[in-house]
């Protein structure tokens, strides 16, 4: 009997357990765990070009000045491991960034579970998530993009609970963590417009329903944030003469000058001078002049806004040019294959029987076409839903406003590395996809099940008359 009483309450526990860890991200969550013990076997930790410019920038941020190229969380992280174990401090990076991303794969998994009640996606889904070589292969990279992407499926999952559970601090911890990834990754700052857009209704309901408490949360959050980073320029302006997060939206922005050919009637006639000699008389490819002619003619210590001022000067007298190449480079985009993919590259292997172990995860790899696609899927569903129905797939549509935000900062701010900028949009567009079938799987079956109850009450009508 004693026996017996003991065991009673770990039901409750088990039963417990089992609704944070179901069964269906058990398995999922092994299958990961099993493929990245074999695939993160097959390589070595790998800095790359940019992992000497963080530890540079990691340098000045000691001596009290921001630097001009990279904000801190990265550098920091960098110099912090460094101190701890220098000849290690790359491989403990990449440790942390493996245990982050698999945290971020329950994260994933739960985000699945509030679009979908269908425990088969579910599992498809965060197998998927857990296993895209293009997805899991910077975590093996000494950059920022393996942190970027377990950072914004955490914002997602705190922006989708918001708006499905009503909780004001999830807002609230979405807005501090777009803060640590816009510090980490100047581009994310977009997703502020995101935030936005769910901190708008909550001040409308918020005035017209008179509740305040909890909801005055999220905005003093994003009043605080917005002043951190206007004071992040504000010391940038004082220590590196720019007033911005990072000069590398400029750099990019040059090699976009240069490949729409807009520039040859600049007034700045020494750059002009230095393309002209590069392009016309080396026969160099527009990208790789403008890259070195970026590296000859920037002056971060006296002039910053050098390069700035000739793209502005460039666009707006091409503007037509302009809007005309960046057309051409969202529509070029869907032709390049995921890069930067340790599995296309033998260079990284540990050795040649490796290979055998990495084959899975390419299968799932897709370029941003696909991510299109969905988008426009995703908002035609929306758009559908809410004529017929006066619903609002507010989930959804957020999640999809990220990968879309993203998509828009590559296309008007970023180099020819497009895959390494967009890479936070594919597990996103997993998500959405898998959602958006759960849910119409969802959808029929609840169908069927009203049929089979109608069919069920007219046979007893029937029966009883």
């Amino acid at each position: 009997m004693e026996s017996k009483k003991k065991l009673k309450p770990s039901q409750p526990a088990k039963a417990k357990m089992l609704s944070v860890f179901p069964v269906p991200f058990i398995l999922a969550f092994v299958f990961d765990c099993i493929y990245g013990f074999f695939y993160y076997r097959c390589f070595k930790a790998t800095s790359f070009y940019d992992t000497t410019s963080y530890l540079t920038a990691a340098s000045n941020l000691e001596k009290g000045k921001l630097d001009l190229l990279r904000t801190p969380v990265y550098p920091l992280l960098l110099r912090t491991l460094e101190h701890i174990n220098k000849k290690q401090a790359t491989t403990i990076c990449v440790a942390i960034q493996i245990v982050v991303f698999y945290i971020s794969i329950f994260f994933f998994f739960k985000l699945l579970e509030m679009f979908t009640s269908n425990r088969v996606m579910q599992a498809a889904g965060t197998v998927i998530y857990g296993c895209m070589s293009s997805v899991i292969t910077y975590n093996f990279y000494v950059l920022t993009e393996s942190f970027a992407i377990s950072g914004t499926v955490f914002f997602c999952y705190l922006i989708v609970r918001y708006v499905r559970k009503d909780k004001p601090l999830c807002l609230a911890g979405c807005i501090v963590l777009t803060l640590f990834l816009a510090m980490l990754r100047p581009s994310m700052v977009f997703l502020y417009v995101v935030v936005a857009v769910a901190v708008v209704p909550l001040i409308v309901r918020m005035f017209r329903k008179k509740r305040f408490g909890l909801n005055l949360v999220p905005i003093f959050a994003l009043i605080l944030c917005i002043a951190a980073l206007i004071g992040y320029m504000m010391k940038n302006k004082k220590d590196n003469n720019y007033f911005g997060l990072s000069y590398v939206s400029d750099m990019n922005r040059f090699y976009d000058v240069v490949q729409a050919d807009i520039w040859r009637d600049n007034s700045n006639v020494l750059i002009v001078s230095d393309l002209y000699t590069r392009i016309e008389e080396e026969n160099t490819a527009p990208l790789g002049a403008a890259i070195a002619a970026e590296e000859a003619n920037r002056d971060l210590l006296n002039d910053p806004m050098r390069i700035a001022d000739f793209n502005k000067e460039a666009i707006s007298k091409h503007k037509t040019e302009y809007l005309q190449f960046l057309l051409k480079k969202t529509i070029r985009m869907g032709a390049f294959r995921t890069e930067y993919n340790l599995t296309h590259d033998s260079y990284y292997f540990k050795d040649e029987d490796s290979k055998k172990y990495v084959w899975f995860g390419d299968i799932f790899d897709f370029n941003v076409n696909f991510s299109y696609l969905v988008l426009l899927i995703t908002w035609v569903a929306a758009i559908t839903v809410l004529i017929q129905k006066k619903k609002l797939m507010a989930g959804e549509f957020l999640i999809s406003l990220v990968i879309a935000g993203q998509i828009a900062i590559n296309i008007l701010s970023g180099p020819a590395e497009f895959h390494r900028l967009n890479v936070i949009c594919y597990p996103l567009t997993v998500l959405l996809t898998f959602a958006c079938v759960g849910l119409a799987l969802d959808s029929a079956g609840n169908t069927i099940s009203r049929q089979t109850r109608e069919v069920r009450f007219r046979g007893q009508k029937k029966r009883l008359s």
